[in-house]
Protein backbone atom coordinates (compact mmCIF):
# COMPACT_ATOMS: atom_id res chain seq x y z
CA UNK A 1 0.00 0.00 0.00
CA UNK A 2 0.97 3.72 -1.04
CA UNK A 3 1.51 5.84 2.39
CA UNK A 4 -0.10 9.40 1.45
CA UNK A 5 2.21 12.33 0.83
CA UNK A 6 1.96 15.18 2.63
CA UNK A 7 4.18 18.68 2.99
CA UNK A 8 4.46 20.54 5.93
CA UNK A 9 4.76 24.66 5.64
CA UNK A 10 4.42 27.45 8.10
CA UNK A 11 1.86 30.53 7.08
CA UNK A 12 1.00 33.97 8.95
CA UNK A 13 -2.43 35.00 9.44
CA UNK A 14 -3.22 38.02 11.02
CA UNK A 15 0.15 38.45 12.83
CA UNK A 16 -0.14 34.69 14.50
CA UNK A 17 1.81 32.59 13.59
CA UNK A 18 1.05 28.81 13.67
CA UNK A 19 1.77 25.45 11.59
CA UNK A 20 -0.71 24.06 8.88
CA UNK A 21 -0.13 21.22 6.90
CA UNK A 22 -0.96 20.47 2.96
CA UNK A 23 -1.98 17.07 2.57
CA UNK A 24 -2.14 15.24 -0.79
CA UNK A 25 -3.45 11.79 0.16
CA UNK A 26 -2.75 9.75 -3.01
CA UNK A 27 -3.70 6.25 -2.20
CA UNK A 28 -5.72 5.53 0.71
CA UNK A 29 -6.35 2.05 0.86
CA UNK A 30 -7.44 0.92 -2.84
CA UNK A 31 -8.71 4.38 -3.84
CA UNK A 32 -7.15 7.36 -5.37
CA UNK A 33 -7.55 10.62 -3.55
CA UNK A 34 -6.32 13.26 -5.63
CA UNK A 35 -7.74 16.58 -2.94
CA UNK A 36 -5.61 19.26 -1.77
CA UNK A 37 -6.44 19.75 2.20
CA UNK A 38 -4.77 22.33 3.99
CA UNK A 39 -5.46 21.37 7.77
CA UNK A 40 -6.73 18.12 7.23
CA UNK A 41 -5.38 15.08 6.04
CA UNK A 42 -8.87 13.50 4.33
CA UNK A 43 -9.80 16.21 2.17
CA UNK A 44 -13.37 15.83 0.71
CA UNK A 45 -12.92 18.64 -1.95
CA UNK A 46 -10.37 19.01 -4.67
CA UNK A 47 -9.10 22.21 -2.37
CA UNK A 48 -10.25 21.71 1.25
CA UNK A 49 -9.13 24.36 3.71
CA UNK A 50 -9.97 23.26 7.73
CA UNK A 51 -10.32 26.20 10.37
CA UNK A 52 -8.26 26.47 13.45
CA UNK A 53 -9.69 25.80 16.59
CA UNK A 54 -11.91 28.83 18.43
CA UNK A 55 -9.27 29.31 21.16
CA UNK A 56 -6.37 29.69 19.34
CA UNK A 57 -8.30 31.85 16.16
CA UNK A 58 -11.46 33.65 16.98
CA UNK A 59 -11.36 35.05 13.79
CA UNK A 60 -9.99 32.73 11.39
CA UNK A 61 -9.60 33.95 7.46
CA UNK A 62 -9.78 30.28 5.51
CA UNK A 63 -9.16 31.75 1.93
CA UNK A 64 -7.47 34.87 0.71
CA UNK A 65 -6.88 35.82 -2.70
CA UNK A 66 -4.91 38.99 -2.70
CA UNK A 67 -3.41 41.86 -5.85
CA UNK A 68 0.81 42.21 -6.30
CA UNK A 69 0.26 44.70 -3.37
CA UNK A 70 -1.42 42.86 -0.74
CA UNK A 71 -4.96 44.60 -1.99
CA UNK A 72 -7.61 42.11 -0.94
CA UNK A 73 -9.89 40.83 -3.18
CA UNK A 74 -11.19 37.95 -2.32
CA UNK A 75 -11.60 36.43 1.40
CA UNK A 76 -13.72 33.65 2.93
CA UNK A 77 -12.79 33.42 7.00
CA UNK A 78 -15.14 31.87 10.03
CA UNK A 79 -15.61 34.21 12.94
CA UNK A 80 -15.78 31.85 16.30
CA UNK A 81 -15.51 35.25 18.14
CA UNK A 82 -19.07 34.50 19.87
CA UNK A 83 -18.36 30.98 20.66
CA UNK A 84 -15.17 31.96 22.86
CA UNK A 85 -16.69 34.07 24.59
CA UNK A 86 -19.61 32.17 25.29
CA UNK A 87 -22.93 33.37 23.75
CA UNK A 88 -24.26 33.84 20.29
CA UNK A 89 -24.56 30.76 17.32
CA UNK A 90 -21.84 28.59 17.55
CA UNK A 91 -19.95 30.73 14.52
CA UNK A 92 -20.23 32.60 11.70
CA UNK A 93 -19.03 32.20 7.76
CA UNK A 94 -18.45 34.92 5.77
CA UNK A 95 -17.63 35.23 2.08
CA UNK A 96 -15.71 39.27 1.27
CA UNK A 97 -15.37 39.97 -2.70
CA UNK A 98 -13.86 43.00 -3.10
CA UNK A 99 -12.90 45.82 -5.90
CA UNK A 100 -10.19 48.15 -6.20
CA UNK A 101 -11.14 51.77 -6.20
CA UNK A 102 -10.73 54.50 -8.66
CA UNK A 103 -7.12 56.29 -8.66
CA UNK A 104 -4.92 54.03 -6.98
CA UNK A 105 -3.99 50.37 -6.24
CA UNK A 106 -3.09 51.64 -3.11
CA UNK A 107 -6.20 52.43 -1.62
CA UNK A 108 -7.87 51.58 1.71
CA UNK A 109 -10.61 49.28 1.80
CA UNK A 110 -13.70 49.99 3.79
CA UNK A 111 -16.54 48.50 2.15
CA UNK A 112 -16.76 44.95 0.91
CA UNK A 113 -17.72 44.94 -2.65
CA UNK A 114 -19.55 41.72 -2.33
CA UNK A 115 -20.23 40.51 1.37
CA UNK A 116 -22.00 37.09 2.70
CA UNK A 117 -22.87 36.28 6.32
CA UNK A 118 -25.46 34.61 8.54
CA UNK A 119 -27.71 37.23 7.81
CA UNK A 120 -27.89 38.01 3.80
CA UNK A 121 -25.90 38.65 0.83
CA UNK A 122 -24.73 42.31 1.16
CA UNK A 123 -23.54 44.36 -2.25
CA UNK A 124 -21.27 47.86 -1.16
CA UNK A 125 -22.09 47.50 2.52
CA UNK A 126 -19.79 45.11 5.16
CA UNK A 127 -22.88 44.16 7.40
CA UNK A 128 -25.92 43.55 5.56
CA UNK A 129 -29.46 43.56 7.97
CA UNK A 130 -31.62 42.04 5.37
CA UNK A 131 -31.81 38.70 2.75
CA UNK A 132 -30.32 41.63 0.54
CA UNK A 133 -28.25 44.45 1.18
CA UNK A 134 -27.33 46.66 -1.65
CA UNK A 135 -25.71 50.31 -1.55
CA UNK A 136 -24.17 51.89 -4.00
CA UNK A 137 -21.79 55.48 -4.65
CA UNK A 138 -23.61 58.25 -5.57
CA UNK A 139 -21.79 58.43 -9.02
CA UNK A 140 -23.16 54.88 -10.22
CA UNK A 141 -26.03 53.58 -10.85
CA UNK A 142 -27.66 50.86 -8.41
CA UNK A 143 -29.52 48.66 -10.32
CA UNK A 144 -29.48 47.62 -14.67
CA UNK A 145 -31.82 44.42 -15.26
CA UNK A 146 -32.15 43.46 -19.31
CA UNK A 147 -33.28 40.62 -21.39
CA UNK A 148 -31.79 40.01 -24.37
CA UNK A 149 -34.02 39.69 -27.94
CA UNK A 150 -32.44 38.34 -31.08
CA UNK A 151 -34.94 39.30 -33.59
CA UNK A 152 -34.20 39.08 -37.64
CA UNK A 153 -32.85 42.27 -37.18
CA UNK A 154 -29.89 41.62 -34.85
CA UNK A 155 -29.76 41.23 -30.82
CA UNK A 156 -30.84 44.00 -28.85
CA UNK A 157 -31.52 44.55 -24.81
CA UNK A 158 -34.75 45.28 -23.47
CA UNK A 159 -34.32 46.74 -19.98
CA UNK A 160 -36.46 45.23 -17.42
CA UNK A 161 -35.67 46.89 -14.17
CA UNK A 162 -33.22 49.54 -13.41
CA UNK A 163 -32.18 52.65 -10.52
CA UNK A 164 -30.02 55.35 -11.67
CA UNK A 165 -28.02 57.81 -9.55
CA UNK A 166 -30.98 59.60 -8.94
CA UNK A 167 -32.70 56.94 -7.19
CA UNK A 168 -35.91 56.52 -9.65
CA UNK A 169 -36.72 53.16 -10.41
CA UNK A 170 -37.64 52.28 -14.35
CA UNK A 171 -39.53 49.40 -15.53
CA UNK A 172 -38.51 49.25 -19.05
CA UNK A 173 -36.75 52.25 -18.69
CA UNK A 174 -33.02 53.55 -18.56
CA UNK A 175 -33.76 57.51 -18.11
CA UNK A 176 -36.31 57.17 -15.10
CA UNK A 177 -37.92 60.40 -14.52
CA UNK A 178 -39.87 60.07 -11.50
CA UNK A 179 -39.65 57.77 -8.60
CA UNK A 180 -41.22 55.05 -10.53
CA UNK A 181 -41.34 55.28 -14.46
CA UNK A 182 -42.99 52.34 -16.33
CA UNK A 183 -42.92 52.50 -20.03
CA UNK A 184 -43.96 50.12 -22.82
CA UNK A 185 -42.83 49.68 -26.01
CA UNK A 186 -45.60 47.83 -27.75
CA UNK A 187 -48.67 47.03 -27.49
CA UNK A 188 -48.41 44.91 -23.88
CA UNK A 189 -49.73 46.61 -21.06
CA UNK A 190 -47.30 48.22 -18.93
CA UNK A 191 -49.00 47.90 -15.56
CA UNK A 192 -51.99 46.01 -14.18
CA UNK A 193 -53.04 44.85 -10.85
CA UNK A 194 -55.50 42.04 -9.83
CA UNK A 195 -57.04 42.35 -6.66
CA UNK A 196 -58.35 39.24 -5.22
CA UNK A 197 -61.13 38.45 -2.99
CA UNK A 198 -62.64 34.91 -2.76
CA UNK A 199 -63.43 33.94 -6.35
CA UNK A 200 -63.80 38.30 -7.34
CA UNK A 201 -61.01 39.81 -9.29
CA UNK A 202 -60.70 43.51 -9.92
CA UNK A 203 -58.43 44.84 -12.16
CA UNK A 204 -56.39 48.10 -12.29
CA UNK A 205 -55.20 48.27 -15.70
CA UNK A 206 -53.52 50.59 -17.58
CA UNK A 207 -53.44 49.79 -21.43
CA UNK A 208 -50.36 50.73 -23.95
CA UNK A 209 -52.56 53.42 -25.22
CA UNK A 210 -52.39 55.19 -21.72
CA UNK A 211 -56.54 54.25 -21.29
CA UNK A 212 -57.26 53.09 -17.18
CA UNK A 213 -59.27 50.48 -16.46
CA UNK A 214 -60.94 49.71 -12.97
CA UNK A 215 -62.77 46.64 -13.17
CA UNK A 216 -61.69 45.97 -16.58
CA UNK A 217 -58.86 44.87 -18.95
CA UNK A 218 -60.66 46.57 -22.11
CA UNK A 219 -60.69 50.21 -21.12
CA UNK A 220 -61.92 51.98 -24.45
CA UNK A 221 -61.68 55.58 -22.99
CA UNK A 222 -58.90 57.12 -20.93
CA UNK A 223 -61.48 56.04 -17.85
CA UNK A 224 -63.09 53.06 -18.05
CA UNK A 225 -64.98 52.20 -14.64
CA UNK A 226 -66.91 48.92 -14.92
CA UNK A 227 -69.36 47.74 -11.81
CA UNK A 228 -68.38 50.20 -10.06
CA UNK A 229 -68.68 53.53 -8.45
CA UNK A 230 -66.78 56.99 -8.36
CA UNK A 231 -66.84 58.84 -5.26
CA UNK A 232 -65.24 62.57 -4.76
CA UNK A 233 -65.29 64.16 -1.62
CA UNK A 234 -64.88 67.47 -1.18
CA UNK A 235 -63.75 68.20 -5.01
CA UNK A 236 -65.72 69.10 -8.86
CA UNK A 237 -65.36 67.09 -12.13
CA UNK A 238 -64.23 69.69 -14.71
CA UNK A 239 -64.43 69.06 -18.21
CA UNK A 240 -62.61 71.59 -20.31
CA UNK A 241 -61.88 71.34 -24.27
CA UNK A 242 -60.79 75.65 -24.10
CA UNK A 243 -64.09 76.70 -24.95
CA UNK A 244 -66.92 74.85 -23.67
CA UNK A 245 -67.02 73.46 -20.28
CA UNK A 246 -68.96 70.51 -18.12
CA UNK A 247 -68.55 70.73 -14.68
CA UNK A 248 -70.25 69.32 -11.20
CA UNK A 249 -69.34 71.34 -8.26
CA UNK A 250 -69.41 69.77 -4.24
CA UNK A 251 -72.58 71.97 -3.84
CA UNK A 252 -74.57 69.42 -6.27
CA UNK A 253 -74.50 72.51 -8.78
CA UNK A 254 -74.11 71.33 -12.49
CA UNK A 255 -73.11 73.65 -15.30
CA UNK A 256 -73.13 72.60 -18.77
CA UNK A 257 -73.61 74.48 -22.17
CA UNK A 258 -75.95 71.71 -23.14
CA UNK A 259 -77.61 68.93 -21.53
CA UNK A 260 -78.91 65.88 -24.09
CA UNK A 261 -81.55 63.66 -22.16
CA UNK A 262 -82.30 59.94 -23.33
CA UNK A 263 -86.31 59.69 -24.25
CA UNK A 264 -87.57 56.91 -22.20
CA UNK A 265 -90.88 57.82 -21.94
CA UNK A 266 -93.50 58.36 -24.77
CA UNK A 267 -93.86 61.77 -26.44
CA UNK A 268 -96.85 63.41 -25.77
CA UNK A 269 -98.66 63.81 -29.12
CA UNK A 270 -101.20 61.64 -27.79
CA UNK A 271 -103.17 64.86 -26.70
CA UNK A 272 -103.28 65.96 -30.37
CA UNK A 273 -103.95 62.31 -31.81
CA UNK A 274 -107.11 61.85 -29.40
CA UNK A 275 -108.12 65.59 -29.85
CA UNK A 276 -108.75 64.95 -33.51
CA UNK A 277 -109.28 61.63 -33.89
CA UNK A 278 -112.54 60.24 -32.17
CA UNK A 279 -111.42 56.44 -32.74
CA UNK A 280 -107.92 57.14 -30.72
CA UNK A 281 -110.26 59.36 -28.75
CA UNK A 282 -112.46 56.40 -27.43
CA UNK A 283 -109.51 53.81 -27.65
CA UNK A 284 -106.96 55.91 -25.42
CA UNK A 285 -110.25 56.28 -22.54
CA UNK A 286 -110.53 52.41 -22.29
CA UNK A 287 -107.04 51.48 -21.84
CA UNK A 288 -106.90 54.19 -19.30
CA UNK A 289 -104.26 55.73 -21.29
CA UNK A 290 -105.41 59.42 -21.72
CA UNK A 291 -107.87 61.70 -21.41
CA UNK A 292 -108.29 65.35 -21.39
CA UNK A 293 -110.22 66.72 -18.50
CA UNK A 294 -112.71 69.98 -19.50
CA UNK A 295 -111.43 72.87 -17.95
CA UNK A 296 -114.32 72.47 -15.31
CA UNK A 297 -112.93 69.29 -14.36
CA UNK A 298 -109.38 70.85 -14.11
CA UNK A 299 -110.47 73.91 -12.07
CA UNK A 300 -112.21 71.55 -9.42
CA UNK A 301 -109.24 68.89 -9.65
CA UNK A 302 -106.64 72.23 -9.07
CA UNK A 303 -109.37 73.20 -5.88
CA UNK A 304 -108.95 69.77 -4.32
CA UNK A 305 -105.53 68.55 -4.94
CA UNK A 306 -103.19 72.17 -5.34
CA UNK A 307 -101.54 70.82 -8.51
CA UNK A 308 -102.25 70.03 -11.97
CA UNK A 309 -103.60 66.59 -13.17
CA UNK A 310 -101.03 64.22 -14.16
CA UNK A 311 -98.07 65.96 -11.97
CA UNK A 312 -96.81 64.78 -8.41
CA UNK A 313 -97.42 66.83 -5.44
CA UNK A 314 -94.94 68.88 -4.04
CA UNK A 315 -94.59 66.54 -0.99
CA UNK A 316 -93.85 63.70 -3.86
CA UNK A 317 -91.68 65.66 -5.41
CA UNK A 318 -89.85 65.88 -1.63
CA UNK A 319 -90.44 62.76 -0.68
CA UNK A 320 -88.23 61.27 -4.09
CA UNK A 321 -85.64 63.96 -3.75
CA UNK A 322 -85.23 63.46 -7.45
CA UNK A 323 -86.43 64.15 -10.53
CA UNK A 324 -86.72 62.09 -13.86
CA UNK A 325 -85.81 65.54 -16.52
CA UNK A 326 -87.17 63.87 -19.45
CA UNK A 327 -90.24 62.44 -17.80
CA UNK A 328 -91.26 65.95 -16.19
CA UNK A 329 -90.58 67.63 -19.49
CA UNK A 330 -93.01 65.96 -21.59
CA UNK A 331 -95.68 66.13 -18.83
CA UNK A 332 -95.03 69.87 -19.25
CA UNK A 333 -95.31 69.41 -22.94
CA UNK A 334 -98.36 67.67 -22.74
CA UNK A 335 -100.26 70.39 -20.46
CA UNK A 336 -99.34 72.84 -23.02
CA UNK A 337 -100.39 70.75 -25.70
CA UNK A 338 -103.55 70.61 -23.43
CA UNK A 339 -103.81 74.57 -23.10
CA UNK A 340 -103.13 74.63 -26.86
CA UNK A 341 -106.45 72.99 -27.56
CA UNK A 342 -108.32 74.84 -24.56
CA UNK A 343 -107.27 77.89 -26.54
CA UNK A 344 -108.43 77.00 -29.91
CA UNK A 345 -111.82 75.82 -28.37
CA UNK A 346 -111.91 79.66 -26.23
CA UNK A 347 -111.41 81.45 -29.69
CA UNK A 348 -114.11 79.17 -31.31
CA UNK A 349 -115.81 80.36 -28.44
CA UNK A 350 -115.15 84.05 -28.96
CA UNK A 351 -115.49 84.01 -32.45
CA UNK A 352 -118.91 82.79 -32.23
CA UNK A 353 -119.87 85.60 -29.88
CA UNK A 354 -117.89 88.05 -32.42
CA UNK A 355 -120.43 86.62 -34.85
CA UNK A 356 -123.62 87.26 -32.53
CA UNK A 357 -122.45 90.57 -31.94
CA UNK A 358 -121.87 91.98 -35.29
CA UNK A 359 -125.37 90.27 -36.19
CA UNK A 360 -127.07 92.67 -33.70
CA UNK A 361 -124.97 95.65 -34.62
CA UNK A 362 -126.21 95.12 -38.34
CA UNK A 363 -130.13 95.20 -36.70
Amino acid sequence: MLSSLSLSLAIFVCGVGFTQTLFHPGMVGSSMNTNIGINTDLPSAQLHIKAGSPSTTPRFTQLKLTGYYMDEHLSIFRDNTLVSSGGGPPYQNYLNVYSLEHGSLLSTYTKAHLHLNNVGLGIGIDEPQAKLSVRGPANQDLLDVRQSNTTFAGTTEIPVLFSGTNANVGVGSLTPSSKLTIESTNTVSPFSINLNYGSVTTPIYVAWNGHLGLGTTTPNSALHIEDGNLTITDGQITVNDGNNQFRVEPNGLVIARQVDVHVDPIPPDYVFEAAFNEDLKEAYAEDDFYTMMTLDEVEAYVKKHKHLPGVKSADEFLKDKTINIAEFQFKLLEKIEELTLYNIEMKKELDKLKTKVDEMDDK
